[in-house]
């Protein structure tokens, strides 16, 4: 909705405003001030009092008054905007290009149904209470490419709970995708940048995600949903915290599930989490509950940098099955909480043979847990866990850390010092000659 005068003054607070609103509860509004621009107002969580600072509403519910105290002046002398459902809905067509526009203040921003072949290029989109674009009912084949998507809920949201609903076989790029409800302005317990509930061969590469108040990067499965073949790769993600103190993950990359023991490990094989950098991240840098199938691997995850996480990478153990992964050429540094890896919720009857954590490098010794108890050494949790594998203890020697030059120097451990995994360029796109280096970026020999 959109409202140019008929405000009233409030009885008690001559600087907030007041009218009657019929639709539904108004979430969010912005303001055009006198300057033309467009200013989100805060959601007040009480009527009109003492306390209010310019630039803030309320409603209590639907029908019910709506009242608003300017960024300055009269509300008499402002445009305002209640956010409406959805701008653009793609529902039940194919071929779709969307390209060079720039949608703001609504529920969702763009809502792909039941569409295929569907691509998002070059947009900007901001303000969402739930999501910046949602895709949803098997629309399969898409492309969101260079979009910047900001102060959201959520930015992509995949949206499905069974697998006859999957959406497949999309590409997610070159993309910013920033300041995902890090404060809670939208209350939204369960915010991602990139949220994926099932789906085969999707792949989320070269994009930069930051200022995140719950997950960077998360793909969730529920019972009897397929998701194999997806790929987060090349990614830039830093600055995941919840500043709101909400209860939030704040993790960089998360794998989860439904903990039911109806779920089959042989519906998520060949994922693969590869050459991405996660910096400050304040809770977890990767999550998984990735499971052993009778073929194969579910989730592989190699040559990454985590970087000043509350703890590095966690595993955790519920009731759907053995646990499995390949966990290498990977630099855990500088962990806040003290801990480069923990596995949680033990299993006692599970077997670890499907677990294969080697050639990574940690860096300065501190602890890995095992069922809440922790270990200085590496080596003596890996006996504990009945795992086996070479890992690296000692500084990466990045050129220049503080500055966020994270490839290698002269002399530094991690070079040569990695598995190969099948890869061909790094992080910056350099070729891999021989062995991989450990970490995402190769070192590069100086030619005199």
């Amino acid at each position: 909705a959109k409202f140019t005068g008929g405000w009233t003054q409030h009885a008690a607070y001559s600087d907030v405003y007041q009218r009657n609103y019929g639709g539904s509860t108004a979430s969010q509004m912005l303001e055009r001030n006198a300057e033309e621009q467009l200013i989100r107002l805060r959601r007040a969580s009480r009527p009109p009092d003492g306390t209010w600072e310019p630039g803030t509403f309320y409603q209590a519910g639907p029908g019910q008054i709506l009242y608003y105290k300017p960024t300055s002046g009269s509300a008499n002398d402002r445009t305002v905007y209640t956010r409406s459902d959805t701008v653009l809905r793609i529902h039940d067509v194919n071929n779709v290009r969307i390209k060079n526009l720039k949608l703001l203040n609504a529920n969702r921003l763009i809502e792909i149904k039941n569409a295929e072949d569907v691509l998002v290029r070059d947009c900007e989109l901001q303000w969402a209470s739930y999501a910046g674009i949602t895709v949803e009912q098997g629309s399969d084949g898409g492309e969101i490419d260079g979009v910047e998507i900001h102060d959201v809920a959520n930015g992509i949201y995949f949206l499905s709970s069974q697998d006859a609903t999957n959406s497949n076989n999309w590409l997610i790029r070159d993309s910013e995708i920033h300041h995902v409800d890090q404060e809670f302005y939208y209350e939204n317990s369960d915010s991602h940048a990139i949220g994926i509930q099932g789906g085969d061969n999707n792949c989320i590469s070269g994009n930069e995600l930051h200022h995140i108040g719950g997950t960077g990067v998360t793909i969730y499965t529920f019972v009897d949903q397929k998701a194999k073949n997806n790929i987060i790769c090349y990614n830039y993600i830093h600055d995941v915290k919840d500043l709101a103190d909400a209860g939030r993950r704040a993790w960089g990359i998360e794998y989860g599930n439904s903990n039911n023991n109806a779920i089959d490990p042989d519906d998520t094989l060949y994922n693969k989490v590869y050459y991405n950098i996660l910096v400050d991240i304040d809770k977890i840098g990767i999550y998984t509950k990735a499971s052993n199938p009778s073929t194969g691997r579910t989730w592989t995850y190699v040559n990454n940098l985590i970087y000043r996480a509350g703890r590095g990478f966690v595993w955790e153990e519920y009731s759907n099955g053995d646990p499995g992964f390949l966990l290498a050429n990977n630099i855990f540094l500088d962990p806040t909480s003290g801990i480069h890896i923990d596995q949680v919720a033990f299993q006692p009857g599970d077997e670890h043979a499907g677990v294969s954590i080697k050639n990574n490098l940690f860096w300065p010794s501190q602890s890995f847990v095992w069922n809440g108890t922790a270990y200085s050494n590496y080596y003596s949790w890996a006996a504990i866990a009945g795992i086996s594998g070479t890992n690296l203890l000692g500084e990466p020697m990045f050129e220049n850390l503080l500055n966020g030059a994270y490839t290698p120097g002269f002399g530094s451990p991690v070079v040569n010092g990695g598995i190969n995994v099948g890869l061909t360029r790094d992080y910056n796109g350099n070729n891999i000659v021989g062995d991989p280096d450990i970490g995402p970026i190769e070192y590069q020999e100086s030619t005199p």
